[in-house]
């Protein structure tokens, strides 16, 4: 029996492993993923020739990428003061609805789980 470890995708019976998608090993499926995600996501906005918007959260600033058309970037910084989560969650769904709405972006999946009340701010930072 073979050992089991965290690859996505594993079969459940016992075939030779020849580096197809099921050997990726999870962390790197989940970058492949994102980085597909990424590229939907710019091709939409060249599509709709509208900018794109990405966030992520790290060590307490949210960071909101506006990608525009032509290539330039724009990048907004907000530090997150601590205080009550409903509180933190519910600012950072306002700024980042603001941005997206004034850009009239397209956005990335994680953003409009959040811009729609069914997914945390959390899931910026996967």
């Amino acid at each position: 029996m073979n050992e089991m470890n965290d690859t996505v995708g594993a079969p459940i019976f016992n075939i030779p492993q020849d580096g197809g998608a099921a050997a990726i090993p999870a962390e790197d499926e989940c970058e492949l993923a994102l980085a597909a995600r990424l590229f939907v996501l710019l091709a939409q906005g060249a599509s709709e020739n509208r900018p794109i918007v990405v966030a992520k959260i790290e060590e307490g600033v949210l960071e909101i990428v506006t990608l525009f058309v032509d290539g330039m970037a724009k990048v907004a910084s907000f530090e997150i003061q601590p205080g009550p989560m409903k509180e933190i969650e519910r600012e950072i769904v306002g700024v980042i609805i603001s941005i997206v709405q004034s850009a009239n972006a397209v956005t990335d999946m994680n953003i409009n789980q959040v811009l729609c009340g069914f997914g945390s701010p959390s899931l910026l930072m996967e």
